[in-house]
């Protein structure tokens, strides 16, 4: 597909209700298609990855067409450098909301696959930039998701998260509650540390602002049936 007929596929998609959602997260900085995620995936599944149409797409003046450009990049092409000098583009507004679909995207489908993820981490977790930090956190969470990186690994945050969670900002305490979630799934081991550590963190609550969206209950969902029966 040629980066003209993508863009006239997008247009076409427009969502009204979904253009509200994105100028009531994001701001009217941008301009908005309301497009949701599960419509770029399928999109991207038929592009596939295209590093040339991707640069073309994220210079696009719609936020949906950023996001898709995500989707189908190449991810190995991305060192720190790079992802420094992206996310410092960004605005704002997009790293603010813990339901930044912005966020999600760049990190399930770049920083996560880069070579240079852990790296990204252990710089940016300790940050004093709170988008920085968000980033951080989300790529770890991915990188439980993605079963990437060992848990030795993932353990040298474990302190971190369990000291600093409850004072964290909106979007950065949802993305250490992920990836304790995420993480909390890898085997036994890690499961137990996850559990202990919550006896000292407490009760987890993210504001999502005017949504019906809910703050995960990571105990409960790591001592559930089904995550105990696939722990090894």
């Amino acid at each position: 597909m040629t980066y003209q007929e993508i863009i006239q596929q997008l247009e076409s998609l427009k969502n009204e209700r979904g253009i509200n959602y994105y100028k009531k997260t994001f701001g009217d900085s941008a301009n908005y298609l309301g497009l949701g995620l599960t419509q770029l995936r399928k999109l991207a599944k038929r592009i596939r990855v295209d590093t040339k149409l991707a640069e073309k797409l994220f210079g696009s003046k719609y936020f949906e067409a950023k996001m898709l450009s995500f989707m189908i990049d190449d991810p190995k092409e991305y060192n720190l450098e790079r992802i420094e000098t992206l996310v410092n583009t960004f605005p704002t507004s997009y790293n603010y909301s813990p339901l930044s679909y912005f966020s999600m995207v760049f990190t399930e489908f770049i920083t996560s696959k880069s070579s240079d993820a852990e790296k990204l981490i252990t710089k940016w977790s300790g940050s004093n930039n709170s988008t920085q930090r968000f980033i951080a956190y989300l790529t770890l969470a991915n990188l439980g998701r993605l079963n990437k990186s060992k848990v030795e690994f993932f353990e040298k945050f474990l302190i971190g998260i369990k000291k600093n969670i409850q004072e964290e900002e909106n979007n950065v305490k949802d993305a250490m509650n992920n990836s304790l979630l995420y993480w909390g799934q890898r085997n036994k081991q890690i499961n137990l540390k996850i559990l202990e550590s919550f006896k000292v963190i407490g009760i987890v609550e993210v504001d999502y602002g005017d949504t019906s969206c809910k703050t995960p209950n990571v105990p409960k969902i790591l001592t559930s049936e089904r995550v105990v029966n696939k722990l090894s």
